[in-house]
């Protein structure tokens, strides 16, 4: 059941939905648009998780989420990506792709 939040002097409706220990939430305009989302939520399955991204993709999300820092840290974090595409091995080849997974990054420590 929808609950009546006021935010700003805005009322605003906020869903809540909890399975299996894990609690989803959403603030909406409307109370019925919050118990639309709540039935939605529920006959979600929420044991699929979308982990099917390339690191190139991954890296693009952050630094767009990044936007928000200063401009000097979005600089660095931009810089930091650069550098961990441009490395390389010492065959020559680089250290990662851009397209491989995101699963990649966990393989990371074995190189250090």
């Amino acid at each position: 059941m929808p609950s009546k939040i006021t935010k700003n002097g805005r009322i605003r409706w906020k869903g809540r939905v909890q399975k299996d220990g894990l609690i989803k939430q959403k603030e909406c305009a409307t109370k019925k648009e919050a118990l639309e989302w709540e039935a939605k939520k529920r006959k979600e399955d929420w044991t699929k998780i979308d982990t099917e991204s390339s690191l190139g993709e991954w890296a693009q999300q952050y630094l767009d989420f990044a936007g928000k820092f200063s401009d000097k840290a979005y600089d660095e974090k931009k810089k930091a990506f650069k550098e961990f595409f441009a490395a390389v091995g010492s065959d020559g080849k680089p250290l990662f792709d851009h397209t491989a997974g995101v699963s990649t990054l966990r393989d990371c420590s074995k190189i250090i």
